[in-house]
Parts: structure tokens; C-alpha cells; sequence
């Protein structure tokens, strides 16, 4: 029953334009638009509607939903992401080239090498390989 299921994470965010700049452009997450509630359709122009009601990025297969939330407040809700990549040490050149502060890769007990950023909204996504 589980073997095929897939997995996505809602993140509610202050600022949607600000978070997708920050995974599309920062982290370089596979970015396939807004959705444009009048239209009822998805489109890559954030100037083509007036507030997108949602925008999603993808990392490997797996989901991150981006949703304005009006009412956020930093640290109401705490969700944690993790991507297992095969390279953190890459995904942290990556990084510091583009201005995300990152911690720098460290080997962890439990048998992984990982990274830690923190997105425009307090959100911590870990970086990990398994060593």
C-alpha cells in the first residue's frame, strides 16, 4: 500500500514572493509556478496575477508547498525539512555562493555528514549524506 506513496510538506510563510527566490534561486530547487486563484491555473510570471494563492518547488521527486499565511508569526509553526543529497559539500559551495547562510558540513554521530540553512521565514531545512 505504502510502496509507491510520495510525500509533500506545506510551509506557511510570510512573504511567498521572498521564499521562492530563496528556494528557486538560492537553494536552486525546481521551481513549477504559481497558482493564480482567478484563473484557476499555474503560471511561471509572478506579475501575471495580482497574490498567488500558492507556489511549489521540488527537490528530488518531493514536494515543498509555499502558502502565504497573513496571519504568520515567526516560530508558531515549526516544520523541518531534510533533503538527502549525494554531495553536501557541493550543496554548500552552492550555498555560499549564493548568499544562503549555511552551517558548515559536519560528520554526525549516526552516520551522516550534514548541513543546516535557515529559509526567509526562521524555517530550518537540513542537508544531509550518508557517510
Amino acid at each position: 500500500m505504502w510502496e509507491d506513496a510520495s510525500m509533500s510538506v506545506m510551509l506557511y510563510v510570510s512573504d511567498l514572493k521572498k521564499s521562492v527566490e530563496f528556494y528557486r534561486d538560492k537553494l536552486g530547487l525546481e521551481f513549477t509556478g504559481y497558482w493564480d486563484d482567478a484563473s484557476h491555473s499555474v503560471t511561471e510570471d509572478w506579475g501575471a496575477v495580482d497574490e498567488p494563492g500558492y507556489a511549489r518547488v521540488y527537490a528530488g521527486g518531493f514536494e515543498i508547498g509555499l502558502h502565504p499565511d497573513a496571519e504568520y508569526e515567526p516560530g508558531r509553526t515549526r516544520i523541518k525539512i531534510s533533503f538527502e543529497v549525494d554531495d553536501v559539500d557541493a550543496v554548500y559551495d552552492h550555498c555560499q555562493r549564493h548568499g544562503v547562510t549555511a552551517t558548515e558540513p559536519a560528520d554526525m554521530p549516526w552516520g551522516a555528514r550534514m548541513m543546516t540553512v535557515t529559509d526567509p521565514d526562521g524555517h530550518e531545512v537540513d542537508i544531509l549524506e550518508h557517510i
